[in-house]
């Protein structure tokens, strides 16, 4: 069960208690948006989660942010899903670099 917030991850604690309930792994994820890109970010693991966060986090507390910055620089442990042509070919360099 999964439930996509954009910019936040509003409603992830009734998210996670609801899929406890039904004895469910709840996927925290969240819409990252800015006026010209978009993109889905799901944790696959803690670290994800964390990832995330922080990518959260610097999209409301930075006046400066970077959205292809801060993606790669946090993409650990995180599943992306765009159809941001320019993002997705920012972060395939980004990874390729990383090999």
């Amino acid at each position: 069960m999964a439930l996509t917030d954009t910019n936040g991850l509003y409603g992830a604690i009734r998210l996670v208690e609801q899929a406890k309930q039904l004895g469910i792994r709840p996927i925290l994820d969240a819409e990252l948006t800015t006026t010209d890109h978009r993109a889905v970010l799901l944790a696959k693991i803690p670290d994800g989660y964390a990832n995330l966060c922080r990518v959260l986090s610097e999209r409301h507390c930075s006046s400066s942010f970077e959205f292809f910055a801060s993606v790669s620089r946090y993409r650990a442990g995180l599943i992306i899903f765009t159809d941001d042509k320019t993002a997705l070919m920012a972060w395939v360099k980004d990874s390729r670099q990383d090999l």
